[in-house]
């Protein structure tokens, strides 16, 4: 829940900037269907996986959900809402680094 509310503020923040490539200006050459730049930062990125968090996050824990996990299915949903690169894709974006080449 922490992730959709903070990267709900940051389509604020993108919103607020006026653009959500840096290093270039908006447009230009993007992935299919999504659009998000493949040559510079795109804050977007970061973006649709915080929001898609309350999605990608309880699925995983749906597919890892067995009896014979017991106490480490808890810890192991924990451990990958921790680790959602989502932070890192931020970090990119911020940085003018694409997120793929």
């Amino acid at each position: 829940m922490i992730y959709f509310v903070l990267f709900s503020l940051f389509g604020g923040y993108i919103s607020s900037l006026q653009g959500h490539t840096v290093g270039a200006s908006d447009g230009g050459e993007g992935l299919w269907f999504l659009n998000w730049s493949t040559f510079f930062g795109d804050l977007r990125v970061a973006h649709f996986l915080g929001i898609h968090s309350l999605q990608i996050i309880p699925l995983f824990a749906l597919a890892i959900t067995k009896p014979s996990l017991g106490k480490y299915a808890i810890s192991s949903v924990k451990l990958f809402s921790l680790l959602y690169f989502i932070l890192f894709t931020l970090y990119q974006g911020l940085e003018g680094i694409t997120f793929i080449k």
